[in-house]
């Protein structure tokens, strides 16, 4: 800084009979950090870093703004009187200070840092082809009127839950306001459809309202969303609930909104689930404490699937996410993600995905 600082050279000014030393460096400076500031804005995947960046902005041109041109400046004010030794020093100690910011901003947010959710990592064990449409891609569809159905569930029992968490229990009518509130026409495939799932839903949450009400358990975490690092990776989710009673037992439940099943395979589900693999993990990363059951339970009927995690399926689920996030890194550097679709019994998961009508590779075509 003070080497441009001490380079300056005179261009006449556009006032007449005057002149006006300006800084080879002014204009370099303005036009690096304007374009650094403009850089940031676009880029910056952080709110923090963009406002970091921002403070050093505006910081480099407050010490340009000092640095004074004497008679004829640009920047005549009643700082102008300050000498150039002022403004040599205060560049001086921002330059350092400036590079000390990029070296915190690289360190805290670092680009090789992966961050995934805990549906990406299920999405792309279920195709890497999938995972490319909806994380690279981005490709816009509705939403598939499961997805639609199964939100709106969610949000009548969290509703009903919050209620008894603070021992106001809501009646069924006013959680069924909830469910008629929160309830969307999107992705249904007739009038006739959407109807026929809206009475099933209201069967099912006035099932769930009755069951939970004689159930003494009281929730204590409810929709609570939750991160943790592994190596150069950040996992993300929510909690549907978790109850916690004396001596630290814990209970992870996640509310399904699927037909048609039995206990046997609702404990299978349960014990290959990926979700609850992973919120198990988070619980035992951050408190030290392994979940002493992790559980599916289906709302329509009331079954339940669990299963009590080990500190070995602990580290399986470590090593699988780690393994998905170095995948993901090789196939979005490549460019490269194959059509891979994981296999319920026969049936591929092509079946189920919201892309295969699009899907060149979909074997939800053959018929």
């Amino acid at each position: 800084g003070q080497f441009f600082i001490t380079n300056t050279f005179e261009i006449p000014s556009r006032k007449k009979n005057k002149g006006a030393l300006y800084n080879l460096s002014d204009v370099t400076f303005v036009l690096s950090a304007f374009g650094l500031l403009v850089n940031n804005l676009i880029e910056a995947q952080d709110k923090l870093k963009s406002a970091a960046f921002s403070i050093v902005v505006v910081g480099l041109l407050l010490a340009w703004h000092l640095n004074p041109r004497g008679r004829g400046s640009i920047r005549e004010a009643p700082l102008r009187n300050l000498n150039r030794a002022a403004a040599v020093l205060m560049f001086q100690l921002l330059f350092p200070g400036f590079l000390l910011l990029l070296w915190v901003q690289t360190a805290l947010f670092d680009t090789s840092v992966l961050k995934l959710t805990q549906g990406s990592i299920d999405d792309y064990l279920t195709c890497a082809y999938k995972y490319r449409y909806i994380h690279i891609l981005r490709v816009p569809i509705l939403r598939h009127h499961a997805i639609v159905y199964g939100a709106v569930l969610h949000a009548a029992v969290a509703a009903f839950l919050r209620s008894k968490k603070n021992g106001k229990n809501l009646t069924l009518p006013q959680v069924l306001e909830v469910f008629e509130n929160a309830w969307d026409s999107e992705g249904f495939l007739s009038i006739e459809h959407e109807e026929k799932r809206k009475a099933q839903g209201k069967l099912a949450i006035s099932s769930f309202y009755r069951r939970e009400a004689r159930n003494k358990d009281i929730p204590t975490l409810i929709e609570a969303r939750f991160d943790f690092p592994l190596k150069n990776v950040i996992v993300t989710g929510r909690f549907d609930r978790v109850d916690i009673r004396l001596g630290s037992k814990v209970t992870i439940i996640d509310y399904k909104s699927s037909e048609n099943i039995d206990e046997d395979r609702a404990n299978a589900q349960a014990k290959e689930s990926t979700q609850l693999s992973i919120y198990a993990l988070n619980y035992w990363k951050r408190h030290q404490i392994i979940p002493e059951k992790v559980t599916l339970h289906f709302l329509e009927t009331g079954i339940e699937g669990s299963y009590s995690p080990t500190k070995a399926d602990l580290e399986k689920t470590e090593n699988l996410i780690l393994e998905t996030a170095e995948n993901i890194r090789r196939d979005t550097k490549n460019n490269n993600f194959v059509a891979n679709p994981k296999y319920f019994g026969r049936v591929p998961a092509c079946n189920y995905c919201a892309y295969n009508a699009i899907c060149p590779f979909s074997l939800a075509k053959i018929s």
